[in-house]
């Protein structure tokens, strides 16, 4: 089987607007080929918090907040990988994955 893989990093704000440049030409790349041959990976920019209360919730906010702006500029994520300190319930993997649009197993 003959792959091509290509793995493009877009860093930085998503609110900062030199970054713009960069976002529409991969926003544009899903509309020119195969669906299943590009996948968008969301990496949350900030780890899935815990509140500072007694009970030490884990917050899904800010990863729903930072999806949201990336389908806000057309870019809808098919896998989030979610940086936390420790393990995150099947509960809260299930709210991030309804509120973000995204399989539950992604």
């Amino acid at each position: 089987m003959d792959w091509d893989v290509v793995i493009v990093e877009i860093g930085g704000t998503v609110g900062a607007l030199s970054r713009c440049r960069f976002w529409k030409p991969h926003r544009q790349m899903r509309l020119n080929s195969a669906q299943k041959s590009l996948n968008f990976v969301h990496v949350t920019g900030t780890v899935v918090p815990l509140t500072s209360t007694a009970a030490g919730e884990q917050k899904t906010k800010p990863t729903q907040h930072s999806v949201k702006r990336d389908v806000g500029i057309g870019i809808q994520p098919d896998i989030l990988l979610c940086r936390s300190d420790r393990h995150i319930p099947s509960e809260l993997k299930r709210k991030i994955a309804l509120f973000c649009n995204v399989a539950e197993a992604a």
